[in-house]
């Protein structure tokens, strides 16, 4: 316990705070009980604790409220299938274009893939949080706190959807790789 002691007693006003509020279930009872009696040490105004609470339970709330409402594997299939599709289309109009300006050949072919996959995951999640097949769908990808994904989360994205354990780790633990190590998740659009 005293070890606890010492340790909390380093602690500013706000991190003791958010241990025995927010992060209470990631500490030990003795270390939380150690910065409990550290809050009453200081006489930190309970207002303030009480202000951190509440707070703690609506970002609770919402993030519940985010996994309650992800979207069905079969969604996420028919999202990957017209995606596929509107990226195959890119790919020959881009090829046509290129060809038309260049000598086609391999490299020039992968190029072409790879702007075509990219550019339309990237542009399309960033801008509008969907891909055609999200919008057929009415999914939309959010953080798992449910804001819209900034810029690195979509390119992070983007690159784990190209490792092939992506798919297989929704068979071994029911998330994709992309979405876990992104931190975004595809939720259903709710209806208004």
């Amino acid at each position: 316990m005293n070890d606890f002691k010492d340790v909390m007693s380093q602690r500013t006003d706000e991190e003791l705070i958010i241990i025995i509020t927010e992060d209470r279930l990631k500490y030990q009872p003795v270390a939380i009980e150690a910065a409990k009696k550290e809050v009453e040490k200081r006489k930190i105004d309970p207002q303030k604790i009480n202000k951190l609470q509440e707070k703690f339970e609506q970002k609770s709330s919402i993030k519940e409220s985010v996994k309650s409402n992800t979207t069905s594997f079969q969604n996420r299939i028919v999202n990957q299938v017209i995606d596929l599709i509107a990226i195959g289309i890119l790919i020959q109009i881009l090829s046509l274009l290129i060809s038309s300006l260049f000598k086609p050949t391999g490299d020039l072919f992968l190029l072409t893939f790879i702007i075509s996959y990219f550019g339309y995951y990237i542009f399309m999640e960033y801008k509008y949080q969907q891909t055609l097949g999200k919008f057929y769908t009415k999914t939309k990808v959010v953080k798992f706190n449910g804001d819209k994904p900034k810029f690195i989360n979509i390119v992070g994205r983007t690159f784990l959807r190209t490792i092939p354990y992506d798919i297989i780790s929704y068979f071994i633990d029911g998330k994709l790789f992309h979405d876990t190590n992104s931190k975004t998740i595809v939720i259903n659009l709710s209806e208004k």
